[in-house]
């Protein structure tokens, strides 16, 4: 663990690296650009809420932003097989300024597991269509 002035940083857990390796996956350059943020990133705050988490980063402040529109959609798509859960879970990847500001977890309708045992990671599909993808310029699917 790292500190920043008299906090201490959080590490990612398991669940949380292998989820931002599947929403940061690709050769798109601003995919790129994240993952270069991911690897100063230290994790500032994790909440949570019962049904799932918010985790929050810390980034160094001269780190370089990403060219995002303002009201860029957030990055998802991505869910999980959980041990303990019966449907799953889902997570997003929010922005902020072109920088990477929180990782959401949340079940469908299930509370979240105490511990998180196995779990495997992987793209949803749209309903009735094969991959869906999102213009990262645009933030249009």
């Amino acid at each position: 663990m790292a500190a920043e002035g008299d906090r201490t940083m959080l590490s990612l857990t398991d669940l949380e690296q292998a989820v931002l390796g599947v929403l940061l996956e690709g050769e798109d350059a601003i995919l790129t650009a994240l993952r270069s943020q991911l690897a100063l990133a230290q994790v500032r705050e994790r909440r949570f809420t019962g049904v799932g988490f918010f985790t929050y980063f810390a980034l160094p402040p001269d780190i370089e932003r990403v060219p995002v529109p303002e009201k860029f959609a957030p990055l998802g798509h991505v869910i999980a097989d959980l041990e303990g859960t019966r449907h799953g879970a889902g997570f997003v990847l929010f922005l902020k300024k072109g920088r990477l500001h929180m990782l959401e977890g949340y079940t469908y309708d299930e509370p979240w597991p105490a511990q998180v045992g196995r779990f495997a990671v992987h793209r949803a599909q749209a309903a009735g269509t094969g991959t869906l993808t999102t213009d990262l310029t645009t933030g249009k699917k």
